[in-house]
């Protein structure tokens, strides 16, 4: 954890930190875009070194033992890094991902014993005010169970999270952020 901690901590710009464990500080940013925009950035430029760490290791030690056959691995190796360093701009690569680490920080600060108990193979308690959400845990991450039978059609129909949703918890920064978000891409729409 202390080596990642180092390697992700290098090279970073002021406003990324790490958040437990994680990327960032999310309180940091005003809108989701933001937040996603920073962790992406950092995960990236994470992802970028450690490869071109490995390949380097892979390149010294190739060298090393000079022969035909290692020569020409380090010819290819050589030609893979630098196609590396050339894609190394996809920002959306991990957009997605990096939402739901963000949400699942939100549920284990809010719903730790209950993820516990699920993942336990336990029901919650009647009284519970989730229990009637026939909730489960997939990935670390907290999802209702729905009704909707989940096969292709249906995946393919309304999407996988639109059949098992994510719960996101009442008070937290992310779900603001989240909600902030799809308010102004609907053009501030709202219910009646």
């Amino acid at each position: 954890s202390a080596k990642v901690n180092h390697i992700l901590s290098e090279n970073i710009k002021e406003d990324t930190v790490l958040y437990k464990g994680n990327f960032i500080n999310i309180l940091r940013y005003s809108t989701l875009n933001k937040a996603l925009y920073a962790a992406g950035r950092l995960l990236l430029r994470w992802m970028f070194k450690t490869k071109i760490n490995s390949i380097s290791r892979k390149i010294a030690n190739l060298k090393a033992n000079p022969s035909r056959s290692n020569r020409a691995q380090v010819k290819e190796l050589e030609k893979y890094k630098i196609e590396i360093n050339e894609n190394n701009s996809n920002i959306n690569y991990a957009r997605e991902n990096i939402l739901l680490l963000f949400i699942k920080d939100a549920q284990e600060e809010k719903y730790a014993n209950e993820i516990k108990l699920i993942q336990g193979g336990n029901f919650l308690p009647r009284k519970h005010p989730l229990s009637k959400l026939h909730l489960k845990v997939e990935n670390g991450i907290l999802r209702i169970n729905s009704r909707i039978p989940l096969n292709e059609i249906n995946i393919e129909k309304f999407g996988y999270d639109m059949i098992s949703q994510v719960l996101l918890p009442k008070d937290s920064y992310v779900t603001k952020l989240i909600i902030m978000h799809y308010h102004k891409q609907n053009k501030h729409m709202h219910y009646d």
